[in-house]
């Protein structure tokens, strides 16, 4: 999941996105260098890792429908027909990314 969230983090560009980012690829650069450097990866490896799964699954839950009843206009309703099975689509990926 590290470059899943290095690519949200590329995304989103702000002063601590650029930190992170920078921080991970040096990481990645000196734990390439010398084995024994891997402590110097790990945590970033597991915040990166958090940004993706977190990011991943704020875009899928939206798309989740509760048993709200939302009011039918013509936005709505193109907004349906252009990706008719959505919610099923969201439910498969939080839960990949549950089970995983």
């Amino acid at each position: 999941m590290f470059p899943v969230g290095l690519y949200y983090c590329f995304r989103e560009l702000s002063d601590a996105n650029i930190f992170v980012i920078l921080y991970s690829v040096t990481s990645i650069y000196f734990a390439g260098v010398m084995v024994r450097l891997m402590l110097v990866l790990a945590p970033i490896m597991c915040i990166m890792s958090g940004i993706g799964i977190s990011t991943t699954l704020s875009t899928y839950m939206k798309n989740i429908e509760s048993g709200d009843v939302i009011p039918a206009t013509v936005k709505n309703k193109k907004k349906a027909a252009d990706y008719p099975i959505k919610s099923e689509i969201a439910t498969v990926m939080v839960t990949i990314v549950a089970i995983f």
